[in-house]
């Protein structure tokens, strides 16, 4: 476990010798934006691995393309406008987050509607897929609203959590959830330890520190399709659904599963409703969460004895965006070369970003490390937030990106 202690940051007034590290930061960052690479492209304001795209600001190549909110929910990324907010400022109203509600089951019963109307394997396929999707956005929605990052009235955020986010999707109780997640993980002296669950999971899957290569690739990509652990997965579900809570959460749980199966049983769904809303709710989505679970941060860390807590948990995770720089015609051959560079960006954008969007990192959880800077940002703005505080991440220092899953797991191979 690491044992780490707050070094002081110094007066925001000093100028001279006192003048805390981040301010340095800032400064520095501030002046590598104004550069440019010699292709061209605008310099990053954040920190890369060695397996991206060097020093170019991907994000900054897709500036000139219309429907810009399109490109930030495709990435994850956002471009920076406007100065970071208070994390209150950011909060949703109970009218909004029962929007975001009703989209998502709205996605939910459209999806099982269409796969069970037109019988075809592209469309049954997508359904899966969606149904994944929302039900882990749910997961991720509940997870926020339990920071206090949804709505500040918590009365309502807890009931809302309860009744909408947990219970229909199997999830953990609220109290539970805070233990584990809010308390064990989030933690600035257990993140990342042997106390925090998340890296209790990661142990299970055979990953550890000075792993050989052939051990890295085979937790990768076979471990999770063990047997054992898709039961530990549904087993963990149902013991925190009717064994672990108190009956105060039991009998709900218990009442809206009966009434539920009923309904199922009385009008002759059963294939349906197995094929399209429990097989992605409790087997698709422990494929999908383990590729984000696994790159979601540097497990097993050395010891830091010299940077300040806050430095230290920044170094632990990072942005995990989808995309490559925009194709530049000045640094085309001719128009054919440029063509061809642009039909190919475009097949990965179709075959490569949006599949992997969808299938892991949905929601918020490209700006996942922002989260751990700022955890009571509600995740309707942590893209634009994020992007706010890149050019002035003060006392967590500059943040770090990668721009593909591939690019995810070389950093994680590396490090272990």
């Amino acid at each position: 476990m690491s044992t780490l202690s707050t070094s002081p940051l110094g007066s925001a007034a000093d100028d001279g010798e006192n003048t805390p590290p981040w301010r340095h930061w800032d400064a520095q960052i501030a002046e590598r934006v104004k550069l440019r690479t010699k292709s061209g492209y605008r310099v990053n304001a954040s920190e890369v691995s060695r397996y991206g795209y060097g020093s170019i600001d991907v994000r900054a190549s897709y500036a000139h393309l219309p429907c810009q909110f399109f490109w930030t929910w495709l990435t994850g990324k956002a471009l920076p406008v406007g100065h970071p907010r208070h994390p209150r400022e950011t909060l949703l109203t109970p009218f909004t987050l029962s929007l975001q509600l009703c989209w998502s089951w709205g996605v939910v019963l459209a999806s099982i509607y269409a796969a069970g109307h037109f019988h075809n394997i592209f469309v049954s396929i997508l359904a899966i897929v969606l149904v994944m999707n929302r039900t882990r956005g749910l997961l991720h929605t509940f997870h926020y609203t339990s920071h206090g990052a949804s709505l500040s009235n918590m009365k309502l955020a807890r009931f809302m959590g309860k009744y909408f986010m947990s219970i229909p999707v199997l999830h953990t109780t609220w109290n539970e959830y805070l233990k584990i997640h809010a308390r064990d993980h989030h933690g600035y002296m257990s993140i990342c330890t042997d106390a925090d669950p998340d890296q209790r999971f990661v142990i299970d899957h055979k990953f550890k520190p000075r792993m050989t290569e052939r051990e890295f690739w085979y937790a990768v990509c076979v471990e999770p399709f063990l047997p054992r652990h898709i039961w530990a997965h549904f087993a963990f579900r149902l013991k925190h659904n009717f064994v672990i809570p108190g009956w105060d959460e039991k009998v709900p749980r218990i009442l809206f599963w009966v009434v539920l199966f009923s309904a199922v049983t009385y009008f002759h769904v059963w294939p349906q409703f197995a094929l399209y809303f429990l097989f992605p709710l409790l087997i698709v989505t422990q494929f999908s969460s383990y590729i984000q679970h696994v790159s979601e941060h540097l497990w097993f860390p050395p010891v830091q004895q010299t940077q300040s807590v806050f430095e230290h948990v920044a170094s632990l995770t990072w942005g995990r965006f989808l995309g490559r720089p925009y194709p530049r015609r000045e640094n085309a051959a001719g128009l054919l070369v440029y063509v061809g560079r642009l039909v190919i960006w475009w097949l990965k954008i179709v075959v490569i970003d949006l599949p992997c969007r969808l299938f892991v990192f949905m929601q918020d959880l490209s700006s996942h490390d922002f989260h751990h800077r700022s955890p009571k940002v509600n995740f309707w703005s942590i893209t634009r937030e994020r992007a706010a505080n890149e050019l002035s991440p003060g006392p967590w220092g500059p943040m770090t990106e990668t721009w593909s899953i591939r690019e995810s797991m070389l950093v994680l191979r590396d490090h272990l």
